[in-house]
């Protein structure tokens, strides 16, 4: 009897990034910092940061042009509530993570 260990489902890029990023604080109060292990960074095209209410895009980030693993959204003047970090990945797939502000 042949036994058959693999998994027949290959995690996807937004599978595989999810554990290497980290949002902090959260819940937010001014300053929301994104970092993401190095081994990723060539896999994250752009961040952007939307209201979750409207949908509207509060700030976005090129990733290719920065330089290091991390990126600080300034979240002083944005209202409390939901938003969504949403990041585009290199094979066109997009990985959202919803944050709250207080």
């Amino acid at each position: 009897m042949v036994s058959n260990t693999e998994s027949t489902s290959t995690p996807t890029l937004a599978d595989q990034v999810a554990n290497k990023i980290q949002a902090a604080p959260v819940p937010v109060k001014t300053s929301l910092n994104i970092i993401w292990e190095k081994d990723i960074k060539d896999y994250i095209v752009k961040i952007d940061l939307l209201a979750y209410n409207s949908f509207q895009i509060m700030e976005s980030i090129d990733i290719i042009s920065q330089k290091g693993n991390s990126y600080v959204f300034n979240m002083n003047n944005y209202p409390y509530g939901v938003y969504y970090l949403r990041f585009y990945l290199s094979d066109g797939s997009v990985y959202n993570r919803t944050i709250t502000k207080n």
